[in-house]
């Protein structure tokens, strides 16, 4: 096999593998071959094409086949003490991979990944492709790299965008004027590379010497900006081509990202799109729209006088151009599938009826968003309902699959669901090979067999007695089962029944014309260097969740504290929030406490904002930001009293010029938790609130923010962030319909502030798994401001659809101009009204009862309220069974009604019991009462 009209790219691609030990029989007596030493690399042969769009636009994308890029040699051969001549088992351009079940064979299915931040940083991943028997596809996505055209950030990679727009109307920064509102980019290279991308083979096989490369089975991976090119790819249109999709860290939905109850992510929009464009190697050179020469002049005046310029204008085209800050902008239909719809009856979310597989974070910046697409896949999907995966772990966006996430290491059950390579940079590949991710793609693309064709070759080995020994090797074509290759190749496995052929042994009984079978023992040295001797077998994971085995839809890790005080395992569930939730409101109290119960009480608790000096980010939902030493980047749970910087985000009082002392933020906690008190879902803040410019300036029109931050305190005195919630006051009536579910949120307009008036807040928090253990206490901290991570609020009243982007350095000198009135920065004093009939509260949406103790009673009269439910699930093969206030009988079944086991329940008690299989189990609890609940686990 041969290529043609291929740009080989340079350099080595992978990392050495060990050398290879094999022995086999020979002439009657042992001949020891030592693998010449080589490299994945070495078994993948990598070549540069530029794929055509349809507007003529080239865009350079590497592929990667398992073909051999240089001859495979054993050496080191010895008979009967005397050494043998190395011998070539596979010429260079042998494809070492086939499909035998297919009419064509050698065709192969394709894992197609699109970036923005140059494939040339993927080279590993080819490599893990390519051994998998898959041809690994990488691309720069338009305007990147290689790529021709320009770069206008997740514009290009989606559908053509002419029926969601206004007549004229194009991206700020496309110097063609609206050509690009009809790139389709992901979906046209999908086309190309079932379709048209091609290979030259010798024709050997009886096959046409030109010919396609793919079989028409392509999936795609990657993670980030890598996982949102394949939602936009998918929901272009649909294809018989892709057959499947690995996002992670990504999302269908955009516009929440950024811009969740009003709040501008500055941290996040403001560092992804400044490291695209500040930190970019821009060429110098005239304006060419589709060349390789990616140059200023390629986007339109003003915007091309600096990177920094071009970064600007990107920034606004997310936060302030044509209204895309409130919900109802029509620019939503641009980035988001659920904007885009296929018609007035149809969501575009129909494409994506294909199996997905989604891997997030609680702290990841997509959390909520792809957490939402997910849901929103499996309401509109048809034939691929059953195979819509999430997984959410105890991780942020760079610490996926990874026990340490900011401040705190979870237990290793963390790696369950992905395995301890996934993300590893030093991945043991058979081990590897075989977790749940690879299968992924096994299922949907196929597995091959491993092959050797026939070298025709007589290659003389030795000369023994005086007479010249051949030997043909392989004489036949020679192909096993996938596994029993990487099995081999690990050194843990044989190689059975190798065909070779002999001329010149004649005298010692052997036949030039027949064909001899060697079978190879394991070698024990890995080309891997794996050390553990792990076989993979052939068993494949069923991804079906209807099956008794089947991998479930969701699956959700339940984080806790590091004192074992509850909390670190994984719950299942098919829908999120799980339908088992009780939604309990935790009250804020006037007196800086927080309980189950409202408060008997009134009173208005201040506290004071300074858009100049904002609370800094600790923890969270962040993409680069850094804790203030920049020591570390801040993400997930953070230690938030830390000495290092307690002073500059939390507990931190200011003094005003006259005097006057005010608190930087409110603060609430419960008193020892009595159990441990498990939450899963969308946490929902509730308060009534107002506030008031500090100056004389439009004082009757302004804004404002409220952050609500929940802390873990444990009893050593630690201060762990947990999850947070954000609301700016302008969309104030738009949070309260999105965190109610109603269909109509997205049309609600923001509207300012009147000063010294009490406003109704009601939002919804980002999602989250977790427990707060026995003995720790529950802190809610609020604030005016959170920054980089949302913008600092400057509090100055907007008109309709505006919104000023401005940062904190420049609050002196930035003006914002409402109804004829400049108006600057300007701090504000904010305020919370807490009354019994106006109560301050977040709901909780716990498992089971939360055991907070309260205010108004005494220990021994607590009482937990009169409810029948049941909270059921497994964990490290045991089911628990958490009741509340009824008794009942408990039954557990198998999934063809069997009766596996049937126990008496008290009220209030915890019950243990051992799977019985490893297998779904359907349960049914029957209380005194009459009253039914039922269920089902998976005992794994």
């Amino acid at each position: 096999m041969k290529s043609i009209s291929l740009i080989p790219e340079t350099g080595s691609i992978a990392k050495t593998l060990t050398t290879t030990l094999l022995t086999f029989g020979l002439l009657g007596s042992n001949i020891i071959l030592h693998a010449q030493p080589f490299t994945l690399g070495q078994m993948t042969s990598c070549y540069q094409y530029y794929v055509p769009m349809s507007d003529t636009t080239y865009l350079a994308t590497d592929v990667c086949m398992p073909i051999l890029s240089s001859d495979w040699v054993v050496q080191d051969l010895t008979f009967q003490g005397v050494p043998l001549n190395p011998l070539t088992i596979a010429k260079q351009g042998q494809q070492i991979f086939w499909f035998p079940e297919q009419s064509n064979p050698w065709q192969l299915p394709a894992v197609l990944t699109r970036t923005p931040y140059g494939k040339y940083k993927l080279h590993s991943q080819h490599q893990l492709v390519t051994i998998m028997g898959y041809m690994s596809v990488i691309q720069d996505v338009r305007g990147r790299y290689k790529s021709g055209g320009v770069y206008l950030p997740m514009y290009s990679d989606n559908w053509d965008k002419t029926p969601y727009v206004p007549s004229g109307w194009y991206h700020p920064l496309d110097l063609t004027g609206g050509d690009a509102n009809k790139h389709q980019d992901g979906y046209e290279t999908i086309l190309y590379i079932a379709d048209s991308l091609q290979w030259h083979y010798i024709d050997t096989f009886n096959y046409p010497e030109y010919m396609k490369i793919s079989n028409g089975k392509i999936a795609m991976v990657g993670p980030s900006a890598l996982g949102n090119t394949q939602f936009m790819a998918a929901a272009t249109k649909p294809t018989p081509y892709l057959r499947a999709l690995m996002p992670i860290v990504a999302s269908t939905e955009q516009w929440i990202m950024g811009n969740m109850n009003g709040m501008f992510r500055e941290g996040l929009i403001n560092s992804w799109l400044g490291k695209a464009f500040v930190d970019y190697q821009w060429t110098v050179g005239p304006a060419d729209v589709k060349d390789t020469i990616h140059t200023l002049n390629d986007f339109p005046a003003p915007y091309n006088i600096s990177p920094v310029a071009v970064w600007q204008k990107a920034v606004d085209f997310w936060a302030v151009d044509n209204n895309v800050h409130e919900p109802w902008s029509f620019a939503r239909a641009v980035i988001d599938v659920s904007k885009a719809p296929i018609s007035p009856d149809s969501s575009r979310y129909e494409y994506l009826d294909l199996p997905i597989y989604n891997v997030n974070g609680w702290w990841d910046i997509y959390n909520y968003a792809q957490l939402q697409a997910w849901l929103l896949t499996r309401k509109h999907s048809d034939t691929a309902r059953f195979f819509q995966k999430l997984i959410i772990g105890p991780w942020a966006h760079h610490t996926i699959g990874k026990t340490t996430t900011g401040d705190m290491t979870y237990p290793e059950n963390v790696y369950d669901p992905l395995g301890p390579d996934f993300t590893s940079d030093n991945p043991n590949i058979p081990r590897l090979l075989g977790a749940e991710p690879m299968q992924w793609f096994r299922q949907w693309l196929g597995t091959p067999h491993f092959v050797l064709l026939p070298n025709p070759e007589w290659q003389l080995a030795t000369t023994y007695l005086g007479q010249n020994i051949y030997v043909m090797v392989p004489a036949d074509t020679y192909s096993i089962a996938y596994h029993e290759f990487i099995n081999f190749l690990n050194g843990v496995g044989p190689l059975d029944s190798l065909p070779i052929r002999i001329k010149g042994a004649e005298l010692l009984g052997y036949d030039s014309n027949t064909i001899y079978y060697i079978d190879i023992s394991p070698t024990g040295n890995s080309v891997f260097g794996d050390t553990l001797g792990i076989v993979l077998d052939s068993n494949q994971v069923n991804f079906d969740e209807r099956a008794p085995d089947g991998i479930p839809a969701g699956r959700f890790y339940i984080a806790g504290p590091d004192d074992n005080s509850g909390g670190n395992w994984w719950l299942v569930a098919d829908t999120f929030p799980p339908p088992y939730i009780t939604n309990y409101k935790l009250y804020l109290h006037p007196n800086d406490s927080a309980f189950l119960v409202p408060p008997k009480d009134s009173a208005t608790l201040v506290f004071y904002t300074d858009p100049k000096n904002p609370i800094y980010t600790i923890g969270g939902p962040n993409l680069r930001i850094r804790v203030p030493d920049s020591s570390r980047r801040s993400q997930g749970q953070m230690l938030m009293n830390d000495p290092q910087w307690e002073h500059l985000t939390y507990h931190s009082d200011t003094t005003l010029p006259n005097g006057d002392v005010y608190k930087r933020m409110l603060v609430f906690t419960t008193p020892p938790i009595t159990d441990s008190v498990t939450i899963i879902g969308f946490p929902t803040v509730e308060f009534w609130a107002g506030g008031f410019p500090v100056d004389n300036v439009l004082t009757d029109s302004f804004d404002m923010d409220f952050i609500v931050r929940i802390i873990d305190v444990y009893p050593d005195g630690r201060e762990y962030y947990v999850f947070e919630g954000a609301v700016n006051g302008r969309a104030r009536e738009y949070a309260r319909l999105f965190a109610e579910d109603h269909p109509f949120a997205d049309t609600a307009k923001y509207s300012n502030l009147a000063a010294n008036r009490l406003y109704h807040f009601k939002f919804r928090t980002f999602p989250i798994g977790y427990t707060f253990g026995s003995g720790h206490r529950i802190k809610v901290v609020i604030t005016g401001s959170n920054h980089p991570l949302y913008q600092s609020n400057p509090h100055v009243p907007l008109e309709s659809g505006e919104f000023f982007r401005v940062s904190p350095s420049q609050m002196d000198t930035a003006t914002y101009i409402f109804r004829g009135t400049p108006v600057k920065a300007r701090p504000a004093v904010q305020y919370i009204h807490i009354d019994p009939g106006m109560p301050a509260s977040i709901t909780l949406p716990a498992l089971g009862t939360p055991t907070i103790p309260d205010p108004y009673i005494s220990s021994v009269q607590q009482t937990r309220q009169d409810q029948d439910n049941i909270f059921v699930f497994v964990k490290d093969g045991y089911i628990f069974l958490n009741t509340l206030n009824s008794n009942g009988i408990w039954q557990l079944y198998s999934v063809d009604g069997a009766l596996l086991q049937s126990l008496n329940i008290l009220p209030g008690t915890k019950t243990v019991i051992r799977c019985p299989t490893s297998s779904l189990l359907m349960w049914k609890l029957i209380t005194d009462r009459q009253i039914e609940q039922s269920g089902k686990v998976i005992c794994r």
